[in-house]
Order: C-alpha cells, then sequence, then structure tokens
C-alpha cells in the first residue's frame, strides 16, 4: 500500500520535477514559498495535470502520461485540503458549515461568470481575477463562481473556483443559463490594439448573457482604445442593449463611453480592483527577495517594463536615469516582472546597460509577495499599469512612462504629475521626477491616493450587489 509519485511540470521559468514513495506513514512536503509544494498535491488529486510522469495510489495508477491515463479527480478518491482558509472569516464555525450544507431551489439562477485575459501568466490579470473572487465570496459565500480562464485546470486549483476554457463558446454559453451575473472585467478588454477578434468576442459574450437572463456588470475596467470606426460602433451598440451596470477604473474610459454614445447602462467611475490586495506577510516578502539575491534591508527603485513599440530608443534614457538614482540617492535598481517570464527581457537590455549593482526578480511570484516587493520600493519607475497600480495602492510614488491610454487615465486620475511619453522619454526629465518622488515631496499625496483609490472601488461590490438583489451591510 503506497503513494508513488514521480512527475515533471513546467509552469513559465518554473520547473517542477518530484519523485517520491510513500508507505503508511505520514509525509509532509517541506520547501520555501514557490517551490511546488502545493502543485504537487494539486497533481496527485488531479486538479492539475503533470507533463509527464506517474502517480500510483494503493496499485491503482492516477495519472500515466506514456499510456496516457489521466483519472478525473472525481475517481481518484484523494482529499485535498489547500493551504488558504477554507472558511468565510466573518462567519461562525456553525454557518460556516449551514453554508457548505445550504441548497438552492433547483431551478433558481445563483452562479456568478467571471471573463477576462485570465491564465496567461500576467500578475496583473491574475490581480484582478483574485480581487474580484475575493470580493463575490465576502457579498455572497454561498455563490458558485465559474472562471473564464486560458488554464482552467491550474485557475480551479489556485481560485478554488469553477473554470471553464474561455473560448469553449458551448460551455460558456451553458454557464450563462444558470448564472445570475455575468461579470466581464477587470482590466481593458474593450480595445482593439491587440486584435479586433477579442473585443468581438467578448462583446459577444456580454450579448449571450444577456440573451440568456444573466445581469450583466463590467467591473472596475478600462475602455479603449478602439480605433476602428466598425469596431466601435459595434462595441457602442452591444454595450448599450446588453450591460447593465458599468464600474471604470478611469475618467478617460467614461469620457471614452460618452464619445461612442453609451447611455443606458448605469455607469459610475471606481478604482481597479487590485487596489482592496494587501501584501504578503513581511517576512515572506524577506524570503523571496534573498532567494532573488536581494538584500531585504537595503534602499532600491523599482522598475515595471514591458516591451512595446519605442522601447528600443528609451532603454539608454531608462539606464541613464536608474544610474542616476544609485549616484545621486543610493538606490539600487530592481526589476519587478508584472507579465512573466516575457517582462525579464527589458530588464536584461536595461541592466546590460548599468554601471551599477541591480537586480531581477527571475522568478514568478505570488501576487501578494509581487505586490509586497513593490511596496518596499522608495519609488517605482513603471510602463506596467499594474507596477503602477501596486505601487499607488501601497503608497509607493510613481513615475509613468505611458505607451497606452490606459497608463495616461490611471495617472491622470489619481492626479499624479509624474508621467512622461514613452515615445519620447530622456533622461534628464526622467531624473528630475525620479528626485521629486525621492525627496518626500510627494509622500502625502501619494498617502491620500491610495486612501482615495479603495474608498472608490467599493463602487465595484455596491454594483454587483445592486444586480444580486442583495442588501449592503
Amino acid at each position: 500500500m503506497a503513494l508513488i509519485v514521480n512527475i515533471e511540470k513546467t509552469l513559465g521559468d518554473f520547473h517542477l520535477k518530484v519523485n517520491f514513495t510513500a508507505e503508511r506513514e505520514v509525509m509532509a512536503l517541506l520547501g520555501a514559498s514557490g517551490c511546488g509544494k502545493s502543485m504537487t498535491l494539486g497533481c496527485i488529486a488531479g486538479i492539475v495535470r503533470p507533463d509527464k510522469g506517474h502517480i500510483e495510489l494503493n496499485g491503482r495508477v492516477l495519472f500515466d502520461s506514456e499510456k496516457k491515463i489521466d483519472l478525473p479527480p472525481q475517481k481518484r478518491k484523494v482529499g485535498c485540503l489547500f493551504q488558504q482558509y477554507a472558511l468565510f472569516p466573518h462567519m461562525t464555525v456553525e454557518q460556516n458549515i449551514r453554508a457548505g450544507a445550504h441548497t438552492r431551489p433547483k431551478n433558481e439562477r445563483e452562479s456568478i461568470v467571471i471573463c477576462g485575459a485570465y491564465g496567461r501568466g500576467n500578475a496583473g490579470d491574475d490581480a484582478i481575477l483574485e480581487a474580484i473572487v475575493q470580493e463575490m465570496r465576502q457579498l455572497d459565500p454561498e455563490r458558485t463562481i465559474c472562471v473564464m480562464s486560458r488554464r482552467p485546470k491550474e485557475t480551479r486549483l489556485i481560485y478554488r473556483t469553477n473554470a471553464i476554457y474561455t473560448f469553449n463558446v458551448f460551455s460558456v454559453l451553458r454557464k450563462f443559463r444558470h448564472a445570475a451575473l455575468y461579470i466581464n472585467g477587470g482590466g481593458s478588454l474593450m480595445q482593439d490594439v491587440t486584435s479586433t477578434r477579442s473585443i468581438w468576442y467578448y462583446c459577444y459574450t456580454l450579448y449571450a448573457a444577456k440573451k440568456r437572463g444573466c445581469k450583466v456588470m463590467m467591473y472596475g475596467c478600462g475602455i479603449g482604445p478602439i480605433n476602428r470606426p466598425g469596431n466601435r460602433r459595434m462595441a457602442a451598440r452591444t454595450i448599450d442593449a446588453s450591460v447593465d451596470r458599468i464600474t471604470l477604473r478611469d475618467d478617460n474610459s467614461r469620457a471614452l463611453l460618452a464619445e461612442m454614445g453609451v447611455t443606458r447602462p448605469d455607469i459610475r467611475v471606481s478604482a481597479d480592483p487590485t487596489i482592496i490586495l494587501t501584501p504578503a506577510p513581511r517576512e515572506i516578502v524577506n524570503i523571496a527577495l534573498e532567494q532573488s539575491g536581494i538584500d531585504p534591508n537595503g534602499k532600491y527603485i523599482g522598475f515595471g517594463l514591458r516591451n512595446w513599440k519605442g522601447l528600443d530608443t528609451a532603454l539608454p534614457e531608462i539606464a541613464a536615469a536608474a544610474n542616476y538614482a544609485y549616484e545621486k540617492h543610493g538606490l539600487t535598481p530592481v526589476f519587478v516582472p508584472i507579465e512573466f517570464p516575457s517582462d525579464l527581457m527589458p530588464a536584461e537590455r536595461v541592466g546590460a546597460l548599468l554601471h551599477c549593482p541591480w537586480h531581477a526578480v527571475r522568478t514568478r511570484q505570488p501576487i501578494e509577495v509581487t505586490i509586497g516587493i513593490l511596496s518596499r520600493m522608495k519609488t517605482v519607475v513603471g510602463i506596467r499599469l499594474h507596477s503602477l497600480m501596486f505601487s499607488a495602492g501601497q503608497g509607493v510614488p510613481v513615475v509613468g512612462m505611458s505607451y497606452d491610454i490606459k497608463v495616461d487615465g490611471f495617472l491622470k486620475y489619481i492626479g499624479s504629475r509624474t508621467c512622461l511619453q514613452l515615445s519620447s522619454v530622456k533622461a534628464e526629465p526622467l531624473c528630475r521626477l525620479i528626485d521629486e518622488c525621492v525627496s518626500g515631496a510627494l509622500d502625502n499625496e501619494v498617502h491620500r491616493t491610495a486612501e482615495m483609490l479603495r474608498e472608490r472601488e467599493s463602487e465595484n461590490v455596491k454594483g454587483a450587489a445592486k444586480l444580486l438583489n442583495i442588501s449592503e451591510n
């Protein structure tokens, strides 16, 4: 009678390789945060599929890549208790038990379907999902949540929700038939910069959800850019006819909807849902920094870069500003990727131009750890929108290098003066903005901004509560 596990699983640049046999004894897996403990248990339980290998329990094969055996979780007879609290903190023990035992009438619409750019390895999008799921569970812990994700198995494991593949249209339509609320967002789904197909698909989901009886909400989102006239007309027509409530993360998005002629939905300006997320405990962040070769007690300037048109000409200017921050203020540059591992490429390119010490966070980190790392920076210079949002939410002064209207919109919304256009960024004005941030002159303003964002974010959950007919406490 034994558990035999010999598997491999790759996720981004993280490679899990596990080989052990457990007899009748109690066995514990010990290791640092992010080393693969939960993923190993998920593979055994059938929630995560290994890339290759063999799992056997009491002589019964649960998974074998060569023999193409992969039993579904319900047939493995394996229990998996997640490391996160699986209890609702605002309930008593008795209420938690009753919540699990509660059943709704068979024909009642009770579920919530959430759609976004999830399951692609972008920390910003993953943070949005975590925040929305957290808020929906606080609103009504008894409701079923289903997420449309590019990697549904991983989404089930990480967020403890149901999940379906984003573009499995038939599964999506089945979920809509039983859902009370369809949440589209957050992020910038309504744009045609990346592709026209995506905006048409997301608009179709709005139409399909409404047609099948769901309340429809666009949640803490950004709108645009929508450049093609045909896309604008289609999006305006669909949003006006299908959406009940829209909460927006910036004023530019509201102006764009007005320009497009969208008037029927209840539209409110709120904030990005990620503002509610809190950093990991200090000890956990210290471990993550040390694993990246970064002294937790050092003085740092953070950079959140991404590949984009115009970056090539900006790289020497960014490097000159990073060297300046080290020489003038004693701040060592730290590059913090938001989309992993693609954001490491511009970090390496800037690093090659530096004459001072620098660090990069080279392993994928949980969202709360990424927020915790950014919270340790004296200031953060960002192209990535969520590097700016995560930092501003923790009261860290930010300097934006804008490549998109969404970056301009966020910085304008928080009243920031520290923004440059990526296409024309120069070292001298960038250094001046770094000086202003490091001087402490913006500290009070930055902390007021963080409080303002948290207060306005409550519009998101208020909107969902209204659509679900849940009274606000």
